[in-house]
Order: structure tokens, then sequence, then C-alpha cells
């Protein structure tokens, strides 16, 4: 059940963003983010693969993910990890929680933005070409030094809770089946 529900998360944001892709081959030019109000960072092509943070690194970041959301964190100190924007693949820690809306007290727009703010705070800068948004989750990327979190949030309903959209307006917190997803790597170049 858990790797369908990343599966499915996955598939949403990949989704999206081939949706936005396709969405700018219209012949628009998008105008270029300016440093001073992008808020982003760009995404230059990386060498070499991944590797996972250091255990300390991705430990501690799941402990204020805990304290900033208010639910446990599992951390998988290797995972699979691929960077679809640089195309680059290679081996993360992850830090994930999955459970139902009943052990989560905010609403998946608040939980990633709390977890945006702790990122920011913790010095890391988002970039927005990571960014893709579903009627229930969300995915970005923040970045510091030579390092990259891809972070997940969102939820999906149980089967019993019905058919779409009706499912999305009528679950109940038990059937909202939550995954939040933190995969943290580093250039194994450095």
């Amino acid at each position: 059940m858990k790797m369908q529900t990343i599966r499915i998360l996955m598939t949403a944001a990949l989704f999206c963003m081939a949706l936005l892709t396709a969405c700018n081959r219209t012949g628009a030019v998008a105008p270029e983010p300016t440093p001073a109000t992008s808020g982003s960072q760009e995404s230059a092509p990386l060498e070499g693969s991944y590797q996972p943070l250091a255990a300390e690194a991705c430990a501690a970041l799941a402990g204020a993910m805990e304290t900033s959301v208010g639910v446990p964190f599992e951390v998988t100190d290797e995972a699979p990890f691929e960077d679809t924007i640089n195309q680059v693949s290679g081996t993360g820690c992850l830090i994930q929680f999955e459970g139902t809306g009943a052990e989560v007290a905010q609403d998946f727009v608040s939980v990633s933005q709390s977890l945006g703010s702790l990122f920011r705070e913790q010095g890391w800068t988002e970039d927005t070409q990571y960014l893709a948004d579903a009627p229930a989750a969300t995915q970005t990327a923040f970045k510091q030094d030579d390092q990259v979190c891809l972070l997940n949030v969102g939820w999906q309903t149980a089967a019993e809770a019905g058919t779409e959209p009706e499912a999305f307006t009528n679950a109940t917190p038990e059937q909202q089946l939550w995954t939040i997803a933190a995969n943290c790597a580093r250039t194994g170049d450095s």
C-alpha cells in the first residue's frame, strides 16, 4: 500500500510537470525570472550522481519536520533518488510519513507551507522548477549548496470513500491517506 501511494503521487506529479511543459510549447516565450524577484535558485545541470545526506543531517531534518507537522516520520538512509529536472539519479535519504488525516492536524496546503518555512529557516532555497500542484497534493524542491530535497505533500482517498470527485469533499479524516516525503541528496562529485 505504501509503494502504491508513492507511485500514485509521483505519477500525478510527473503528469503535472508534463502538462506544464506541454503548455509552454505553444511558442510563447516565458519571461526570464530575475534573481531579485524569483525566489528560486537556478538549476544548473549536475555532474555525477546523487548520494544521501549524512545520516545525522537526515535525522536532524526528520526531527525538525516532526516538530513542524506534528506526526512521526520514518527515515530510510538510502532510497532511490531521481532529479527529473536535471535528469540525474542516485541515492537519497527518504524522510516519510504515511498515515491518515486523523493523524494530521492540518490541511495539505498548511503542511506544505509549514515545511517550506522550515526549510527556508534552515537556509534552504526553494527551486520552483520542481513545483507541481494537484487538487490534494503538491511537490517542490529545496536546495542548499550541493544538496537538494524533493518535497511531496498530499493525500488520496481510501477506496471506501467513494468515487471522484465526491470522495475528496466527503472523505472523513480516516479516509484521507496521507503521504509526506522529503527525499534528500547531495551531488556525488563533492
